[in-house]
C-alpha cells in the first residue's frame, strides 16, 4: 500500500529516480531543491525550486497518492494552494487546476526503489508494538544515542506547554508550581487527581505561614484530604482539632474523600502515608525549587526528598490501625519518579524562561545519572534488544513508543527513515 507519508518521505530525501523526469503533459522536469516540509496548514513543501523545461520556478509542492485527491481535499477552494509549482503524485488520474491554470504533475510510480516500498510495507504491517524491531540492528549505537537525546528534548518540549499554562495561571509563582507538581506525582498514577485537587485547595502560601510546625502542616493536609471527619484514635482527634481551628482561620474547604483509592495499593503507597511524607518535605524544605535552581547536586536532592513521615506513621499506614514499626520514608524509585516528572521538567522550563543553558545541562546531567525506569514500555524495548542505560534513555524510549511507534509515525522517526534508506 502506497501512502502519502511514504511519498513525502521519498520526495524530501530524494529517494526516487530523478533522471529523465517528464510531467504527465510531456514537460521536462528537473528538481533543483525539494523544498522544506510544511508542518502547518497548506501545501506539503515550501520554498522548492523546480526547473520546468528552461524556466526555474520557486514555490510550493503538494503531494498526493492520486491526482484526484486534490479535489477530494478541496484544495482548489483554498488560496494557500495558489502558489503551487508542481503536483507530485504516485498515480495521475485527473488533471487539476490552480487559479484556473493547469499545474505541472509528475508521477513517482516506478521511480521509488522497490526495496524501500517492501521495507515500508513490512514495517507498517508488523503486529509487534515496535514496528521496526527486525531492522533495529541496522541502526548504529552512535545514531541511536544521538536520536534518543533528541527524543528526550522532544518529550520535555511536549510537557512545556502544559506546564507553562499552569505557570501562567499561577502568575509565575515557581514555588507554587513546584508544590503542585510534587503533589501531583508523589501519590502515583492511581491517586493523581485527588492529590492535584488537594494541592489546589491548600495553596503553598498557606502552608508557608505554618512552615515551622509539622503538626499543623499535616493537620491541614489531612483535613483538606477529608481524612479527619471521623477520628479513630488520639492522633487523628488531635489533628482534627488543629485542622478545625486552621480551616476556620484560613477559610479551607476539604475535597471529596471518596476520590481517594486504597484498593490494590501496597500499604507504603497509601495516600495517608504519602500525604504525611509530603507534609514533612514541605516542613523541612518549604522552598525546595529555589534550592534546586541554586545548584543542588543529585545526592543533595535525594537527601531533601528522603524524609520520613511523622512518628505516628512509624506504626501506622491508616488512622486507627497499628502495624509493625517501620520508618515511612520515600523509596528510591518514588524519588526517581519525582525527579523525572517534577524536577527535570521544571529545570527545562526554567531554561526556556531564562535562556540560561546551565539549567538545560543540569536537567540532562541529572537524568544521565539516574537508573533507567522499569515499566511495561521499557520491557517492550528490552525484549527487542534496546536496553536503556540511564533515565534519559528510558524517557526517550517512552517518547519514541508513544509518539512514533504507537501512531505508526515511522516516516517521522529517525530510525524509520534510516532503515528505509539503507
Amino acid at each position: 500500500m502506497i501512502t502519502e507519508d511514504l511519498l513525502k518521505f521519498a520526495w524530501e530525501f530524494r529517494c526516487f529516480n530523478s533522471q529523465n523526469v517528464v510531467s504527465v503533459s510531456g514537460q521536462k522536469i528537473s528538481v533543483v531543491h525539494p523544498g522544506y516540509p510544511n508542518f502547518d496548514e497548506g501545501p506539503d513543501f515550501f520554498n522548492a525550486k523546480v526547473k520546468i523545461e528552461n524556466t526555474l520556478w520557486a514555490g510550493n509542492i503538494e503531494i498526493h497518492v492520486k491526482s484526484s485527491d486534490w479535489e477530494k481535499h478541496r484544495h482548489q477552494e483554498n488560496k494557500q494552494y495558489n502558489n503551487l509549482i508542481l503536483h507530485v503524485v504516485w498515480e495521475h488520474d485527473k488533471d487539476i487546476l490552480s487559479e484556473s491554470r493547469p499545474v505541472a504533475t509528475i508521477e513517482l510510480k516506478g521511480r521509488i526503489p522497490a526495496k524501500i516500498i517492501r521495507k515500508y510495507q513490512t514495517i507498517i504491517q508488523t503486529k509487534h508494538p515496535v514496528l521496526c524491531k527486525d531492522f533495529l540492528p541496522q541502526i548504529s549505537s552512535l545514531e541511536r544515542i544521538s536520536y534518543l537525546r533528541k527524543l528526550y528534548i522532544e518529550r520535555l518540549e511536549r510537557k512545556y506547554g502544559e506546564i507553562q499554562t499552569t505557570l501562567n495561571n499561577l502568575k509565575e509563582d515557581w514555588n507554587e508550581l513546584f508544590y503542585r507538581l510534587l503533589m501531583k506525582y508523589i501519590g502515583g498514577k492511581v491517586n493523581q487527581l485527588p492529590f492535584e485537587l488537594l494541592a489546589k485547595s491548600l495553596p503553598l502560601k498557606t502552608i508557608l505561614k505554618h512552615q515551622d510546625n509539622l503538626f499543623q502542616i499535616e493537620a491541614m493536609m489531612m483535613g483538606q484530604a477529608g481524612f479527619l471527619e471521623q477520628p479513630l484514635d488520639y492522633y487523628q482527634q488531635a489533628l482534627k482539632r488543629e485542622y478545625d481551628f486552621l480551616a476556620h482561620k484560613c477559610h479551607l474547604q476539604p475535597i471529596e474523600p471518596s476520590l481517594w483509592k486504597f484498593l490494590r495499593l501496597r500499604p507504603p503507597n497509601f495516600p495517608t502515608v504519602r500525604i504525611a511524607q509530603a507534609a514533612n518535605i514541605l516542613h523541612r524544605n518549604p522552598l525546595l525549587f529555589q534550592q534546586i535552581i541554586d545548584n543542588l547536586s543529585l545526592d543533595e536532592i535525594y537527601q531533601k526528598l528522603s524524609v520520613p513521615a511523622s512518628e505516628y506513621w512509624d506504626t501506622h499506614y491508616l488512622f486507627g490501625k497499628t502495624s509493625a514499626r517501620r520508618k515511612k520514608t520515600l523509596g528510591k524509585n518514588t524519588i526517581n519518579n519525582l525527579i523525572i516528572n517534577v524536577i527535570v521538567p521544571l529545570l527545562f522550563q526554567y531554561y526556556k524562561k531564562t535562556a540560561e543553558e546551565k539549567y538545560l545541562d543540569k536537567s540532562i546531567e541529572i537524568l544521565e545519572n539516574l537508573p533507567p525506569e522499569k515499566n511495561h514500555i521499557i520491557e517492550i524495548w528490552e525484549k527487542v534488544g534496546v536496553k536503556p542505560v540511564n533515565g534519559l534513555e528510558s524517557q526517550a524510549l517512552i517518547q519514541l513508543k508513544n509518539e512514533k511507534c504507537r501512531q505508526q509515525q515511522c516516516l517521522n522517526c529517525n530510525f524509520g527513515r534510516k532503515i528505509l534508506q539503507l
